[in-house]
């Protein structure tokens, strides 16, 4: 009997972790195939919490590896679980140094050049947005009623 209930509780965990997608950036245009936006997009439209990691090359990399994504209009709000990992794009790192000092390696930017209010506005819960450059916005992260959501490096 107790077994069976093992059995049942580790179908549903696997069948959840199995329930998750990967959307990945590879560009850094502001719409379709690719893009942020589309990743976002597809995220939200998938029931249950999936992930957005990046490989982007291209235009919009500098010579140095870094990759500037500037969105024409404000991204879409986060409407369902996602984590976003900018780590994911070859050559970022997380910070490795417990005791002072910063070595991260961050190579993914999102700029609203000034002219947005707000890179991603959080209106789901247990989001994570990790390891991006997020500048030139008036706010660069809104969690509008997100619990249990974090921003980390």
């Amino acid at each position: 009997m107790v077994t069976r209930a093992l059995c049942l509780a580790a179908l549903f965990l696997a069948a959840s972790r199995l329930s998750a997608l990967t959307y990945i950036v590879t560009n850094t245009s502001d719409s379709g195939a690719g893009s942020l936006r589309q990743a976002v997009l597809d995220a939200n439209a998938h029931v249950g919490a999936d992930i957005i990691d990046f490989n982007v090359s291209g235009a919009g990399c500098d010579g140095a590896g870094l990759c500037t994504i500037a969105p024409a209009t404000e991204l879409p709000s986060l409407t369902d679980a996602v984590s976003i990992d900018g780590y994911t794009q070859p050559g970022a790192s997380p910070n490795t140094n417990a005791l002072g000092g910063i070595n991260a390696v961050l190579k993914i930017v999102v700029s609203g050049a000034g002219s947005l209010s707000v890179a991603f506005a959080v209106s789901a819960n247990n989001c994570t947005i990790r390891g991006l450059v997020i500048n030139g916005f008036t706010n660069g992260i809104a969690p509008n009623s997100s619990n249990d959501s974090k921003i980390q490096g």
